[in-house]
């Protein structure tokens, strides 16, 4: 039913577990079809890089491989290049998944939105409490 690219990721996925420390962070929950996706992500403050990136998910094996595979296409770019991942990509990366789950890439892109805006949503409020510090200082 899945090919080899989706089984392999799926029974061996690399990026399953959590970041101590990870500085974005996100959960989707697909209440529709009973999946929930949390990715944890590592940014280098300094160079915007994804140093490392994990995940966590309630699902099926499709979800599993795609968010396996978007962790491996996420390590080592720029948030900014990260936000350019479309689900077709990660379609394509995983050869194609069967047209009934396509809707779990459009989910895996919209957390992958979510943990790079929980990226800057943290790093706004982090730059606002130190210029209220240094204000009251």
């Amino acid at each position: 039913m899945y090919n080899k690219k989706i089984i392999s990721n799926f029974t061996n996925p690399k990026n399953a577990g959590l970041i101590r420390g990870a500085n974005a962070t996100s959960k989707i929950n697909d209440i529709e079809n009973g999946n929930i996706i949390k990715f944890y992500f590592l940014v280098n403050n300094e160079t915007e890089i994804v140093e490392e990136a994990k995940f966590k998910v309630f699902g099926g094996p499709v979800i599993i491989a795609a968010a396996n595979i978007t962790c491996e296409m996420i390590k080592g770019k720029k948030l900014d290049e990260v936000l350019q991942i479309k689900d077709f990509e990660i379609n394509n990366a995983l050869n194609n998944v069967p047209l009934n789950k396509i809707y779990v890439t459009i989910l895996i892109e919209e957390a992958i939105k979510a943990t790079v805006k929980d990226y800057y949503t943290k790093l706004e409020k982090a730059n606002r409490d130190k210029e209220n510090k240094d204000k009251t200082s």
